[in-house]
């Protein structure tokens, strides 16, 4: 019983036999390894410092072992941490944000004057909904038609996974936001990532804007 919103929470964030308002331990668990990465630990030293003496510990001292002997050509290329892992990501995100308002790129001016972002330039999240001149006349289930529809475009033909929203929330919620597509920047985002991106996501709005393809989910 409650609000709409606290009850998706629950439902989505409670494990099937935790029944109480606290977080399952796994994704305590989970939370807890995020940030220490982020405070620049090595994800190795939270399982070791975890791990108690005897078989578990053995175990780990036979695998770092193993880890030696190794050839270096075969190791796995070192984790960004700490500072130099948000260094990247700010960095992927100036990048992506960069590239989808370059008016000078082919694909992104596509966009122009039919999709905005609403977003700070700052947040790895990025929400596009559309401009005031292609949404006016347009009441909120079709805009959000519109925005799937671009969606499933980019999926299909572009094989980039862009999140439509306006179908995610409903008349219960106290703030309801306006449709839009969600995109996330990442550490392991490429420039060749944020090209392909841009390409099928202006592809997907020339083809259900300009062309008015209102055929694609057929």
């Amino acid at each position: 019983v409650g609000s709409e919103e606290v009850v998706d929470h629950q439902r989505l964030s409670g494990a099937g036999y935790c029944f109480s308002a606290s977080a399952p331990p796994f994704l305590s668990k989970v939370c807890l390894a995020s940030v220490r990465r982020l405070e620049g630990k090595l994800e190795d030293d939270v399982i070791t410092n975890d791990m108690g003496e005897g078989e578990d510990a053995e175990a780990t001292k036979e695998g770092e072992e193993k880890k030696v002997e190794t050839p270096s050509t075969q190791q796995p290329q070192e984790e960004l941490e700490g500072s130099a892992l948000l260094d990247r990501l700010r960095q992927n995100v100036s990048n992506l944000y960069g590239t989808l308002t370059d008016s000078s790129h082919p694909h992104a001016l596509k966009l122009h004057n039919r999709l905005v972002i609403t977003s700070n330039p700052l947040s790895p999240i990025l929400y596009l909904r559309l401009a005031d001149n292609e949404a006016v006349g347009q009441t909120r289930v079709e805009q959000t038609a519109v925005l799937d529809r671009i969606s499933h475009h980019c999926l299909v033909e572009g094989g980039v996974a862009i999140v439509s929203t306006g179908g995610h929330v409903r008349k219960h919620l106290q703030l309801v936001p306006e449709p839009a597509l969600r995109v996330a920047a990442h550490v392991c985002q490429s420039r060749d990532d944020v090209e392909v991106l841009v390409k099928a996501l202006g592809e997907a709005v020339e083809s259900v804007l300009l062309n008015n393809d209102g055929n694609i989910l057929e």
